[in-house]
This record gives structure tokens, C-alpha cells and sequence, in this order.
């Protein structure tokens, strides 16, 4: 018996890179953690932007802790990657897997489904990671949905 080894072809996506749907069909939560995770990453622009578009949105106070609660969570992110994080360019219509992952982690804490965040966020963490950065996505994916709907988020209990 033989087994033959093929290196991965250059025109096939990066696990986690396939795309999954489009940015358009998401709700605005959802396509927003998609979008700040995409400008946070792409360096200090990115930063200042989604640290001002949080600002304009919220409080100050809650601001500043919702863009200091979203920094730590994205160095979790990538300390604690299972593998290399994918994510598509900031003008692109479409997501990819890593990118649904993260948002639904999101979604699912602020909604108070631990269970189902902890699952989102191990398919990109490891354990110790995935615990701490869902602790954090409570808070965060609270304040996101606020900013979509253009109002303050309630208090997490």
C-alpha cells in the first residue's frame, strides 16, 4: 500500500478563507464585528476607525471600555490561534469561514449562549484562549448590536 501526498494547490483557499456568503445577507451585527475585525487588523487606520465609529456611537466611558475589551479580544484572537486567522480584504463582499466563526462567537455570547460561543471561538483557539475571548464577546457583541440599532446597550447581568 502507498500513499501519495499533494501539496495543497495555490488557487484553493486557506482553511478558514473559503468564502461563506456574503457580507450583504448577514444581519448588521454580525457584518459589523466581520468589518471592525477586518480594519482592526489591517493596522492603525483600521483601529483609529473602528475606535471612532465606537466612539460616535456610545457613551464615553462605555466607548473606552468596549475599544479597549475589543483590542484585548482580537490579541487573544491571534495569540491564541489554533492556526493562522483568515480573513478577506476590507472591500470584499464576501466572508470566509474564520470570519463567520468569529462573528457568531460574538452573537452567540452577547446573547448569553455560552455553549454555543465557546464552540464558535474553538474552531478558532485554543481552550484557554477561546474561554477568556468569549468572556470578553458579552460586552463587545452587546455594544455592536446598540451601535447597529443606534442605541445604548442594556447593562450585562
Amino acid at each position: 500500500m502507498s500513499i501519495a501526498w499533494t501539496p495543497r494547490k495555490p488557487d484553493r483557499p486557506a482553511r478558514g478563507g473559503a468564502a461563506v456568503g456574503l457580507l450583504e445577507e448577514l444581519p448588521a451585527s454580525e457584518r459589523y464585528a466581520i468589518l471592525a475585525l477586518r480594519l482592526w487588523c489591517d493596522g492603525p487606520d483600521g483601529r483609529e476607525t473602528v475606535a471612532r465609529d465606537i466612539s460616535r456611537g456610545l457613551a464615553p466611558q462605555l466607548a473606552v471600555q468596549i475599544v479597549n475589551d475589543f483590542a484585548d479580544l482580537i490579541h487573544i484572537l491571534l495569540q491564541g490561534a489554533r492556526r493562522p486567522i483568515m480573513r478577506h480584504g476590507g472591500d470584499c463582499a464576501c466572508f470566509g469561514g474564520d470570519e463567520a466563526a468569529f462573528s457568531q462567537m460574538i452573537v452567540a455570547a452577547s446573547a448569553g449562549d455560552t455553549e454555543d460561543a465557546m464552540a464558535f471561538a474553538l474552531v478558532l483557539m485554543t481552550p484557554a484562549a477561546a474561554w477568556t475571548a468569549v468572556q470578553l464577546a458579552g460586552g463587545i457583541g452587546l455594544a455592536m448590536l446598540a451601535l447597529c440599532r443606534g442605541t445604548h446597550p442594556p447593562t450585562k447581568h
